[in-house]
């Protein structure tokens, strides 16, 4: 459950990890950047069989952080929003589909947003700005459980992590974009169209929401989709871990 979506200010000493304005020049293409704090509530699952569910932690807290580019004008906006999971691989926030598509997006005048989607990247948003990300938080909510050893550099874990925490934050994510809600950041432009995609490991994020949470008839209000189309780009169909420890 999301709680709150707070919309962070820029200033001349303040500004997003991973911003765009540099290489992409938003403003003069009359495109803006803004950078929000979500936080909320997920619950945390194991997988059964049949890559089915269930949760063993209901309602652990968390704050991540989603990075939204956009038209100025509503009118310019093409009905599309593109979500991508930001991929974590090299301990900090990449944004690998924009990087490859960027041109394409803001010309055709779609919606981006990414999202930071693993605890990894926690210690590197806090190093680049203390202050802008101090409430960031991907606690492990059962830091008691055994951790296994994993060899793998992109299915390595932290223990004061939790990755699970994502499934629910994506998940309600979607259905807040699809809202006209006033705490939908893009509620003014009716976006039509819902897509997701990722990168490398956040390709195998993309194969997990398929496999193992699109299909479920909850996550399916009145019987749309989750999403409108997905997009895993740069990996095979490897699933991810649904949590850290298994």
């Amino acid at each position: 459950m999301i709680k709150e979506l707070r919309k962070i200010p820029d200033s001349g000493k303040s500004h997003p990890m991973n911003s765009a304005e540099y290489h992409c020049h938003l403003k003069s293409s009359g495109y803006a950047e803004d950078e929000y704090l979500m936080t909320g509530t997920a619950n945390i699952y194991t997988e059964n069989e049949d890559r089915r569910v269930s949760v063993i932690f209901p309602e652990a807290p968390y704050t991540t952080r989603l990075l939204v580019r956009r038209p100025v004008e509503v009118t310019a906006f093409s009905g599309n929003v593109v979500l991508e999971i930001l991929n974590s691989t090299a301990m900090t926030d990449i944004d690998r589909m924009w990087i490859n598509a960027w041109p394409y997006l803001m010309r055709n005048g779609d919606i981006y947003i990414g999202i930071t989607s693993k605890g990894h990247v926690v210690d590197a948003l806090k190093c680049f700005d203390p202050q802008r990300y101090a409430k960031i938080n991907w606690a492990n909510p059962l830091p008691g459980r055994r951790r296994p050893e994993r060899t793998s550099s992109v299915l390595k874990f932290l223990p004061q992590f939790e990755s699970g925490l994502f499934w629910d934050m994506l998940m309600d994510l979607a259905g807040l974009l699809r809202s006209d809600t006033p705490d939908n950041p893009v509620s003014r432009y009716h976006p039509d169209f819902l897509y997701l995609t990722g990168w490398s490991q956040s390709g195998s994020y993309v194969t997990r929401i398929v496999k193992s949470f699109a299909c479920l008839p909850e996550n399916r209000p009145g019987g749309k989709p989750l999403f409108d189309g997905y997009l895993a780009a740069g990996c095979g169909a490897d699933v991810a871990p649904v949590n850290a420890y298994e």
